[in-house]
């Protein structure tokens, strides 16, 4: 069902906190974790797609070493709900893919799969994300991609963020501590202080 597949997504985006030590995992699937003090976080966020398009189509993708089943398997297709969107919106923040978050969104409105404040806090994560990789760009990368018009001002995610926040206000959601601290992330990315004494001034004075 879609909670099962759900929890599977979870798992594969954000599998645990593995020892610096280790060299096991590829270290393109490892991102530091703030919250695991030196630890490395695996993230197996394309094993999340593979679950993800599994559940809608049935068909279990080409063999993977750790999944225990073998090729070709068919399983019975479950259309995702707006829990399981939130989870693939989140494994997007997790590799900054804001784009892709953003086609989930219409992914879920096409599929007249109403939006709820955890979709909205995990498309704000996406913009803090974003936010937080344009400002550590290096001259280089940065060049670079302004030559392709890619945008690489980190105020641009903010302002994103903010939208997202009017947008989940405009459907009858309150902003809750996720939101807020999302959004804090943001405009840390952003280096945005005073939009951020702001923010947190409305979250203490909304309780």
């Amino acid at each position: 069902d879609a909670p099962t597949h759900t929890a599977i997504i979870q798992a594969r985006a954000q599998l645990g906190a593995i020892r610096r030590t280790s060299g096991a995992i590829p270290r393109a699937c490892l991102t530091v974790d703030p919250h695991s003090q030196g630890y490395l976080r695996h993230r197996d966020v394309e094993g999340a797609w593979e679950v993800f398009d599994a559940m809608r189509t049935g068909q279990i993708p080409e063999h993977r070493p750790d999944s225990g089943r073998a090729d070709g398997k068919h399983i019975v297709p479950v259309e995702p709900d707006a829990v399981t969107f939130t989870a693939m919106i989140m494994a997007c923040a997790y590799r900054d893919d804001f784009e892709q978050s953003r086609a989930l969104l219409l992914d879920m409105k096409q599929s007249a799969i109403e939006s709820t404040l955890s979709v909205h806090n995990a498309l704000i994560n996406a913009c803090a994300s974003r936010a937080h990789s344009l400002a550590n760009l290096g001259k280089a990368k940065k060049h670079q991609l302004q030559r392709l018009k890619v945008e690489t001002d980190p105020a641009v995610a903010l302002l994103k963020a903010t939208q997202q926040l009017g947008q989940l206000e405009d459907e009858g959601h309150a902003p809750d501590g996720y939101t807020y601290l999302a959004l804090l992330r943001c405009c840390a990315g952003a280096g945005e202080v005073a939009r951020a004494q702001r923010l947190l001034s409305r979250m203490l004075d909304t309780g």
